[in-house]
């Protein structure tokens, strides 16, 4: 008798989601023997046209570089797959390096969504956006990035939610940025002064040493682990943003407005040292709520502060909203063939 793993993922959901557009859908791996569209994001990403969605199968290699000035829907199958089980069937990431989402007179890559994807950046502030309405969503993003503007657009209007992420920055004049139920680790992130009407909710700031830089903003139901965050925008105060329900390890917002002052992060999590893998919890689970934190229904209306609270909380491994196959087993014999398959959704 035979047995074989499914080499990869979404192959097989390709055939269980409906287009019901005209939009195009491409396969990228770069694995030795598959066959697919492309082995490369940006070979895909050229070859689109507007609104197509492109599919990174799992892989222990890169998919390279991207810069495109296209709108494009990418998924990828999400990140720590060994850590967090029954998740994908084959526990390799979708792997891009440096980003760039950018526009012009003529074209744009406005409206562009990333899920579920690892991006690995190796140039300083690379995964950048110029254009409006992005969304990064269930990504993990190894680097500093930051939505910007150029002379034709900006990115007002762009969401970053249920992310891990590192060095988040917005620059002058982008503003109606949301940024929610992210882990968000050094330095934190900063707002450029002239940016407003921002939303800051449900994340967890993880770093050591950060800041918190914004003006004109909503702050909500965050966790703030450090005892040396900076707080105040770029210039050093804190110009009509709006702060309640946060919990935070020093007295940075006091204890109005539903806000907990000094609480020692070591009492809200499931591991007292979250950030790592440690007894049965993964990573990102070890940020789940501990059954006596103070975390527990002190958001606003009564929910969880932190990335677990909220209308949108934030999914263990960065799965996508797909049909996903998280156990695939062909068996052949002599007489028959039989396939043994889980599938789940998100």
């Amino acid at each position: 008798m035979k047995k074989t793993i499914l080499p990869f993922s979404l192959v097989v959901i390709l055939a269980l989601v409906t287009n019901l557009s005209f939009a195009k859908i491409w396969r990228v791996n770069n694995n030795v023997g598959q066959t697919a569209d492309f082995v490369t994001i940006q070979a895909a990403a050229d070859a689109a046209t507007a609104g197509d969605t492109i599919y990174l199968e799992s892989s222990i290699k890169s998919y390279g570089d991207l810069s495109t000035k296209k709108k494009i829907i990418v998924f990828g199958v999400g990140y720590f797959l060994n850590e967090n089980a029954n998740k994908q069937a084959v526990p390799n990431p979708s792997t891009i390096d440096n980003l760039k989402l950018d526009s012009d007179a003529f074209s744009s890559s406005a409206g562009s969504t990333f899920t579920g994807v690892s991006i690995a950046i190796s140039t300083y502030y690379q995964v950048v956006s110029t254009t409006t309405s992005i969304i990064f969503q269930k990504c993990i993003i190894n680097g500093p990035f930051g939505f910007n503007k150029n002379a034709y657009t900006s990115s007002s209007g762009s969401i970053i939610k249920q992310c891990i992420l590192n060095r988040f920055g917005v620059s002058s004049g982008v503003s109606n940025i949301i940024c929610k139920n992210n882990i968000i680790g050094y330095p934190g992130i900063t707002f450029s002064d002239e940016s407003f009407n921002s939303i800051i909710q449900n994340n967890i700031f993880i770093s050591s040493s950060s800041h918190l830089n914004c003006a004109h903003s909503v702050i909500r139901n965050n966790i703030f682990c450090s005892k040396s965050i900076t707080f105040g925008t770029s210039g050093g105060t804190a110009n009509d943003n709006v702060y309640y329900n946060n919990i935070t390890a020093n007295s940075m917002f006091g204890s109005d407005n539903g806000n907990q002052a000094n609480v020692n992060p070591e009492t809200l999590f499931v591991c007292s040292t979250p950030g790592t893998k440690c007894g049965n919890y993964s990573t990102d689970g070890a940020y789940v709520l501990s059954a006596t934190s103070a975390a527990k229904g002190a958001g606003l209306g009564g929910e969880d502060c932190g990335i677990f609270g909220g209308t949108e909380p934030y999914v263990l491994s960065g799965i996508p909203a797909l049909p996903t196959i998280y156990y695939f087993m062909l068996q052949n014999t002599n007489t028959e063939l039989k396939v043994d398959l889980k599938i789940k959704s998100y």
